[in-house]
């Protein structure tokens, strides 16, 4: 019996530094082509052009449903903190370190403008 080889080549991990976002005033919105599900009350993302997966906690989830529609950095900062108890410096700063990660792994992008 003779083995068949099926291509396959693993995609090599490569670690990403996420920087955080500066602020600016654009929108961000969901990337289309991501896929996205709950389990156990949290949200994983994966993104099947880059076989790329994330795993929320629950704030980044909370700002996976929020950005249903476009929104700006302002507005997420105020609905969280309408949701929860957080300083606004403490929320702005999260925000943006979770924007950065987001955006740098393909599951959130610019919302273009209207």
């Amino acid at each position: 019996m003779s083995r068949v080889a099926i291509p396959y080549e693993p995609i090599p991990y490569q670690p990403i530094q996420y920087q955080p976002i500066p602020y600016q005033p654009m929108p961000y919105q969901r990337h289309p082509d991501v896929c996205a599900a709950e389990l156990d009350g949290e949200i994983c993302l994966f993104h099947p052009q880059t076989a790329r997966y994330l795993a929320l906690n629950a704030t980044g989830s909370a700002i996976w449903q929020l950005l249903d529609r476009p929104m700006d950095l302002k507005g997420l900062v105020s609905a969280l903190r309408r949701d929860f108890e957080v300083e606004e410096g403490t929320c702005d700063q999260h925000t943006r370190a979770f924007l950065g990660e987001a955006v740098a792994c393909g599951m959130l992008q610019e919302a273009p403008e209207p």
